[in-house]
């Protein structure tokens, strides 16, 4: 796979990392909306599940990010990134052997998607920090963004198409081939020089903060990739509002194919165009809030496409100028070449403390499940969502511009 926008066509390595990631998106599609919709559905929409589902899932993501940050410091993140992948397989050959009593296994499920996550997190954020800076990890995210986009126009429809069939057992052999292929590819990716430093240095992470005067950035940016986490919810939430609405997986993947279309150019068209790039982003940090308030004024739960649309497009432009400052981040200690996964982790116990506790608000509010309850919880999660997209910028002109971005 070429992308000479980013890479020379002769780096197999970084065109490994990006097949690898793009194999791991298809992945992500499948257990993240397809096999949460199923398990939804299963638990006779409850609310309360898809809470306890979601906070095992947040919790097993930070603490694989943790074991999987030291595996990346003390044999190598390639390994990691592998890891993930046959954890893919195991989940996937778990599915197969359980689907018809999907509901009586949902928290392993959650638990084992969980780990998944977060050691293909600890190892891609490690590698593209090290791969990619400035620039550069702008067109890389913009490219990535763009063939997930074309990889959402195709898919979701096609999985969409055979569930709702009755062929859910099919759609997870399916993705045994993918989980294959994203095996096949991290061989390609070769390693960085081996690290200097093979242990997680936290305590002379933070000294070193202190010492250079960076606590407020940092403490202002966690706080910040709390709101993400805690935003994060949004997803689940709309998820399981368009399988209330509609009560069809078709349609629900027929919906994110629809909306790939439009978020196929938006992020090339924002990394090229620096004069739309702020128009563009405002409307990325408005649009959402203006759509989750026509579904408060008109009741009606049909509006939740309109969102879903919004975020779908919106959460590209935001993801890449907030990936953008925390991966450059990890680069102002000494070229990158220090701190890179202490500074991940330090972010990542933010976005686990927003999720988390977004979690154990929508628990609270499926056992009293009333349909405003988790309305209200919706607006909340946008407007956090909105807020962090703000803040985001407000914290690129304040410290990014005098290279405070530790």
């Amino acid at each position: 796979m070429k992308s000479s926008s980013v890479f020379k066509s002769h780096d197999v390595s970084e065109a490994g990392l990006l097949s690898a990631e793009l194999c791991f998106s298809l992945i992500s599609i499948f257990i993240g909306v397809f096999l949460t919709a199923q398990i939804f559905v299963l638990s006779g929409e409850s609310f309360v599940t898809l809470g306890l589902f979601s906070t095992v899932n947040f919790i097993f993501i930070f603490i694989s990010q943790i074991v999987g940050g030291y595996i990346c410091k003390k044999i190598g993140s390639v390994v990691v990134l592998r890891l993930s992948a046959i954890f893919s397989l195991l989940l996937l050959i778990l599915i197969l052997n359980v689907y018809d009593d999907l509901i009586e296994y949902y928290m392993l499920l959650s638990l084992i998607w969980g780990s998944i996550l977060g050691f293909n997190f600890s190892a891609s954020q490690f590698l593209i920090a090290k791969k990619t800076t400035g620039e550069k990890m702008l067109r890389f995210i913009a490219t990535y963004t763009s063939l997930v986009s074309v990889i959402q126009l195709i898919f979701p429809a096609t999985f969409g198409f055979i569930i709702q069939a009755g062929n859910f057992f099919f759609t997870t052999v399916l993705m045994v081939v993918f989980v294959i292929s994203q095996i096949i590819s991290t061989f390609f990716i070769t390693e960085e020089a081996e690290l200097e430093d093979k242990k997680l240095q936290f305590v002379n992470f933070w000294s070193d903060l202190k010492k250079a005067d960076h606590v407020a950035p940092s403490i202002k940016l966690w706080l910040i990739i709390f709101l993400t986490g805690f935003a994060d919810l949004k997803s689940k939430l709309i998820l399981a509002f368009v399988m209330l609405a509609f009560n069809s997986y078709l349609n629900l993947g027929l919906l994110i194919s629809v909306f790939a279309v439009i978020k196929i150019f938006v992020p090339q068209l924002y990394r090229k165009s620096e004069k739309s790039r702020k128009m563009m982003f405002s409307l990325a940090v408005i649009l959402p809030l203006i759509s989750v308030f026509v579904i408060v004024i008109s009741g009606n739960l049909y509006w939740v496409v309109l969102l879903m649309g919004v975020h779908n497009i919106t959460r590209g432009l935001i993801y890449m100028e907030e990936e953008k400052t925390r991966l450059s981040a990890t680069s102002y200690w000494t070229g990158g070449k220090k701190y890179v996964m202490e500074s991940n982790l330090f972010y990542e116990t933010a976005l686990t403390a927003g999720a988390v506790i977004a979690s154990l608000s929508l628990i609270l509010a499926g056992f009293f499940y009333t349909q405003t309850m988790t309305i209200i919880l919706l607006v909340i999660t946008v407007c956090s969502f909105s807020l962090h997209g703000a803040l985001v910028k407000s914290w690129q002109k304040k410290y990014a511009q005098n290279k405070v971005t530790a």
